[in-house]
């Protein structure tokens, strides 16, 4: 199945964009709600390739967590946005990415579900 291999290039591509953007960030805002978005999306990554490592059996309550944790990103950069800390067109970009995340996320725990 391709969604173990394109997921982790979007959440690469997003902490890439993320990063860029938040060097804009005034220093209060860089060291809190920036540190947590680059937190959450390095936590992803490392669960993202942890999960590859592991057998089907083991993969549902992982994936649910990258799940939970796609989905406070999701909020994270909507806080960003409505405290103009980012332009609309980096947030629509950053949703675009995030809803691409979730449908693969959800397609990968479906597979999962289907090989028991």
């Amino acid at each position: 199945m391709t969604t173990q291999f394109n997921l982790p290039d979007k959440f690469y591509n997003l902490y890439l964009l993320t990063s860029r953007w938040l060097k804009k960030f005034p220093k209060p805002d860089r060291y809190t709600l920036g540190q947590k978005l680059e937190n959450n999306i390095l936590e992803i990554l490392d669960e993202i390739y942890f999960l590859n490592q592991l057998s089907d059996n083991f993969k549902e309550s992982h994936l649910l967590s990258v799940s939970a944790k796609t989905e406070v990103l999701k909020l994270l950069f909507r806080l960003t946005a409505d405290s103009k800390l980012i332009e609309l067109n980096q947030y629509i970009q950053a949703e675009s990415l995030l809803q691409e995340c979730g449908k693969m996320i959800n397609g990968w725990l479906n597979h999962v579900r289907q090989q028991r």
